[in-house]
């Protein structure tokens, strides 16, 4: 991943890759293509897990008791609404947390070049 996408960015036009600050492109390659395999890909397949888990516990519990579906139903859309209501906040929240990392960085990196 991390070859892929430097290799993409070697191939933009010098225009493009102007736009992009050496702090950010660092940063993405040393912190955030591992953070994206370990919080991204990985937690992805937890969460097939989990869901596969809780499907067939679901059904089962419905198949012993028919009148269990109603409250499996309510939980189920509650857990939902939740996770959405708090996704982008906690998205924005993180995407605040990365460009403060990427400033910090780029004002390390100007500080070593001015100061050698």
């Amino acid at each position: 991943l991390q070859d892929n996408i430097f290799r993409r960015f070697t191939n933009y036009n010098e225009d493009s890759r102007g736009q992009v600050k050496d702090s950010e492109m660092a940063l993405a390659m040393v912190q955030d293509v591992p953070d994206i395999i370990e919080n991204g890909y990985m937690k992805l397949l937890e969460i097939v897990r989990l869901v596969g888990r809780l499907a067939f516990g679901s059904y089962f519990i419905v198949a012993e008791n028919p009148d269990a579906g109603l409250p499996l139903l309510i939980a189920g859309t509650t857990i939902v609404a939740y996770i959405s209501q708090n996704y982008t906040k906690n998205v924005e929240y993180i995407e605040a947390v990365s460009d403060r990392q990427a400033d910090i960085v780029e004002v390390v990196q100007e500080a070593n070049q001015k100061y050698r």
